[in-house]
């Protein structure tokens, strides 16, 4: 499936209308950052579908619900 969304999806990293709907439609995902030594930390986010919204074409916010307890990601 990616390898055709390689061929014909969008050439650059712009959040088009089609994958705004997909996103906005999530009720979890996953949150990949590394720290300044370069190593990874994944967490995993949840709430009621929409929770994640687009802001703009290269923007996404959610809210940080209290006791996540976890401030790497902030």
């Amino acid at each position: 499936m990616y390898e055709r969304f390689a061929d014909t999806g969008p050439s650059n990293d712009a959040i088009i209308p089609e994958i705004a709907e997909f996103i906005q439609q999530r009720d979890s995902f996953y949150l990949g950052t590394v720290n300044a030594n370069d190593w990874p930390y994944i967490q995993f986010r949840d709430g009621l579908r929409g929770f994640l919204k687009v802001l703009d074409e290269k923007t996404l916010g959610f809210a940080d619900f209290h006791g996540n307890c976890q401030y790497i990601s902030i």
